[in-house]
């Protein structure tokens, strides 16, 4: 799935980087590969330059993944 780099933007704008959103680390990273990576697959420099500007707003508070995940 392609999208629009400001419509992504927008979306990652808005979506918030906390516990309850995204559990573990690993979730992270499953959503960063799925969706942002594949909605930008025309603008890599740019979906990553966008993931490293919202992974600092990071909640400190998320727990690793559990062994065996």
């Amino acid at each position: 799935m392609r999208g629009e780099l400001s419509a992504v933007r927008k979306a990652v704008a808005a979506l918030p980087n906390t516990s309850e959103t995204f559990p573990t680390r690993e979730d992270v990273g499953t959503w960063w590969a799925t969706r942002i990576k594949g909605a930008l697959q025309d603008h890599p420099e740019e979906a990553f330059e966008l993931f490293a500007d919202w992974v600092v707003t990071l909640d400190r508070r998320r727990k690793p993944a559990s062994p065996g995940q």
